[in-house]
């Protein structure tokens, strides 16, 4: 059993750092996930305030009972929680773009969403991109990177991955940071963790291809 970074922790949150291939709660046929196994490590229940994708790591808040978690989902809704994903993505993407239309997930209605993009670096076949969702609809980042022409590398969902020039394990998209005010004490807590060394490598060896 994986042991998971904590970020930040109180007698009311925590704070942690999902790797890559952990599902947030269980689904059919995959009981490992992330929330049982920081419940484990924690000795206590703990329960997500939102969700990242499998494939995605990076940053993610629970709450240590249902009231904290209410409270930080209000925030969601309320749109005032910020968060900003580090993406590697196909292509030469534009300096910066705002993705705003309807995003449908897989089996669920489409629903209105915005997307704010700042490509970081900019090479001939791929660049490195900054995500900042101003909706939190599901799989909101990949669909519309997917819908503005650069896929996500290692997308296989919403695209035909041999259809693009690069590709990867898994997907190269990572939650570095989060903004949120305490449910408690109304302070903002301002979090950032590392890109993982699986993305960090693959950065490497994709920048020494382009030289």
């Amino acid at each position: 059993m994986p042991v998971i970074d904590i970020v930040f922790e109180d007698e009311y949150i925590v704070v942690a750092d999902k790797p890559a291939g952990l599902l947030t709660v269980a689904a059919p046929g995959k009981k490992r996930n992330l929330t049982s196994v920081l419940s484990a490590q924690l000795r206590q229940e703990v329960f997500p305030c939102h969700r990242l994708d499998e494939d995605t790591s990076g940053v993610i808040i629970y709450a240590k009972d249902l009231e904290m978690q209410h409270a930080v989902m209000r925030q969601f809704k309320e749109k005032t929680v910020f968060k900003k994903y580090a993406g590697f993505v196909q292509g030469r993407f534009k300096r910066s773009l705002v993705m705003d239309q309807p995003v449908k997930a897989i089996g669920k209605p489409p629903k209105p969403a915005v997307t704010k993009f700042r490509a970081r670096e900019v090479f001939e076949t791929f660049s490195v991109i900054e995500a900042v969702p101003v909706t939190g609809r599901s799989n909101q980042i990949r669909i519309h990177c997917v819908a503005a022409g650069h896929p996500i590398i290692g997308e296989r969902k919403y695209t035909v991955a041999k259809k693009w020039p690069i590709t990867f394990k898994r997907l190269c998209l990572h939650a570095e940071s989060v903004s949120f005010r305490h449910p408690l004490s109304g302070d903002r807590i301002d979090l950032a963790v590392r890109m993982p060394e699986d993305m960090k490598e693959f950065l490497r060896h994709l920048k020494s291809t382009c030289l």
